[in-house]
């Protein structure tokens, strides 16, 4: 049974932290893109009293803090699920035992765009932060922006898994059946643009992986990550190998789009790793600025 808020805001008392258990997605918010029920992205479910929800888009948000999520090591759970929100409110919460800890995602072409999560501490996760779409609905819904993302004071302790990640953008998926795109080969590419991101990951396990990016870009972004491996001389800091963009590099510097800066747009801090960097074919290495510790 899914744990929901009241008026699309869940707290603990004062600043003490709640505990909160379950299953499945423990904290789930999220809304439709239209309010017209004709609309083909339009969904019934979504004003389903078991969900924290909008019923129109323009109030699509919530707030979440002072609170301990416990998934307590059962398969497949998530601790807090943000669907097509915007402007969401995410601070001082701890999330532990969970297979994923913060998943965002786009669904039928909408956005998750202009979320703030600050102050938040993660303990045995399997993916740390989760960006996912289902991709193009239609031209007027790409179903592809996670922009101006905040991401503040975040901590990440992984599971002891070879496959664990602390931040991963996109999950794989193609080909999503909407109005104007059915084929299998469809490209769906999420897209956290000029988001500011600033994370500590920490490995449980040798072979884990800071930051990913699958099918996913991070550009014109202020992205500042320390990776923090098991001193066994293994493990990645930023794996671009499997990275499937719109475009030809996955990740871009800030100066690009605001000529008038020098910063960096990607600062990786790295610790008893193997490989810093996994470029595969994206050759923009100045990009990523890297310092090991």
């Amino acid at each position: 049974m899914p744990i929901v808020g009241i008026a699309e805001r869940l707290t603990g008392t004062g600043s003490r932290q709640t505990v909160i258990t379950g299953a499945g997605q423990i904290i789930q918010f999220y809304s439709n893109f239209t309010n017209n029920s004709n609309d083909p992205t339009y969904e019934s479910n979504v004003i389903d009293p078991n969900y924290v929800n909008d019923t129109y888009y323009e109030d699509r948000t919530a707030v979440v803090e002072n609170l301990i999520v416990d998934g307590l090591n059962q398969a497949g759970t998530t601790g807090l699920y943000l669907r097509n929100l915007g402007n969401a409110f995410i601070r001082n919460i701890t999330i532990k035992n969970c297979d994923v800890g913060i998943h965002l995602h786009n669904a039928k072409g909408a956005w998750t765009e202009t979320n703030h999560l600050q102050h938040i501490r993660m303990e045995n996760v399997k993916t740390g932060i989760l960006f996912s779409t289902d991709g193009y609905f239609s031209s007027e819904k790409p179903g592809d922006s996670f922009g101006h993302s905040h991401i503040d004071d975040v901590s990440i302790v992984l599971r002891n898994t070879p496959s664990a990640v602390g931040i991963q953008i996109g999950d794989g998926q193609y080909g999503n059946g909407g109005s104007g795109v059915n084929s299998s080969n469809w490209i769906v590419v999420a897209k956290p643009y000029f988001s500011f991101i600033k994370a500590d990951i920490w490995f449980g396990s040798a072979d884990s992986c800071g930051v990913k990016l699958v099918n996913g870009e991070l550009k014109h972004c202020l992205v500042n990550i320390g990776v923090h491996g098991k001193g066994t001389g293994a493990g990645t800091g930023l794996d671009l190998t499997g990275a499937v963009t719109s475009s030809y590099s996955p990740i871009e510097k800030n100066q690009r789009s605001i000529p008038s800066t020098n910063m960096d747009g990607f600062m990786l801090r790295t610790e008893n790793l193997k490989d810093p960097v996994k470029y595969g074919n994206w050759s923009n290495k100045t990009d990523v600025k890297t310092v090991a510790i």
